[in-house]
């Protein structure tokens, strides 16, 4: 919220639900840049980097796997974890990481 209030979207941010997913996603792709280094950036070495990546992910799943989904490159986890909302803003685990059937 602290990053939403300093640009100036913090009402936006604080309704919707995928603000947060957005914001790991974003400091994912900022560290794979950096590490590419800015003369070196194309859609190759990014998909490198995105085929690679094992983790950890700001607010993601524990195992991270780009790439497992050949026609879905995009989705680098199949696996959930639900919360409980408990009120007032307090959430409580619902369930560890879940993984689709084998």
């Amino acid at each position: 919220m602290k990053v939403a209030t300093k640009y100036g979207r913090a009402k936006e941010g604080a309704a919707d639900v995928w603000v947060p997913v957005v914001f790991g996603q974003t400091l994912t792709i900022a560290q794979w840049l950096n590490t590419i280094g800015p003369d070196n950036i194309t859609d190759e070495t990014v998909a490198e980097q995105a085929k690679a990546f094992k983790g950890p992910l700001a607010l993601g799943a524990p195992s991270i796997q780009c790439g497992k989904y050949p026609d879905r490159p995009a989705i680098c986890s199949d696996q959930a974890k639900f919360y409980k909302y408990e009120g007032k803003g307090k959430f409580t685990p619902a369930s560890g990481w879940l993984a689709p059937p084998e």
